[in-house]
């Protein structure tokens, strides 16, 4: 990752039905096609090695990615949310990103926000297949408050 300079990283392990999203910097519309056409390569690549399409366990760190605007926050939960093959999606945010920005970039159910990888994976690899209620479910800060920032 290099400072200033926006980017991406796709990681697939198509055997646990994995994929990892690394994402960094300010971006602008050309990043997000590219990270779209990208995508679409990786889930054709895990789907082509056996991984079922509404099974994948998705893996999005965003620590690194700006998100200090209300548009860019509801363009993540368009591209997160279209016809995804995930079961469940676990996103690790920054630490400073307001909790109610956080809260807008998820669907209800099956997404957790986290700001802790260890347990962004242990939920994600849970044996349980319920969904966490409500919009987005906040970890790693005992003061989290949905409804405010």
């Amino acid at each position: 990752m290099v400072d200033g300079v926006p980017g991406h990283r796709i990681e697939i392990d198509p055997s646990r039905e994995f994929m990892r999203l690394t994402l960094w910097g300010d971006w602008a519309n050309a990043q997000n096609d590219q990270l779209g056409i990208d995508h679409a390569k990786a889930v054709q690549d895990m789907k082509t090695a056996g991984a079922r399409h509404g099974r994948f366990l998705t893996l999005v760190d965003i620590r690194e990615k700006r998100l200090r605007e209300r548009e860019v926050v509801a363009e993540f939960r368009r591209s997160i949310a279209t016809n995804s093959p995930s079961r469940r999606i676990a996103i690790i945010v920054a630490r400073d990103l307001p909790t109610s920005m956080a809260a807008e970039m998820a669907e209800p159910g099956h997404v957790l926000i986290a700001y802790s990888e260890d347990e962004a994976m242990a939920w994600l690899f849970a044996d349980s297949t319920e969904s966490h209620p409500g919009v987005a479910t906040l970890t790693g800060r005992a003061d989290t408050d949905l409804t405010k920032d």
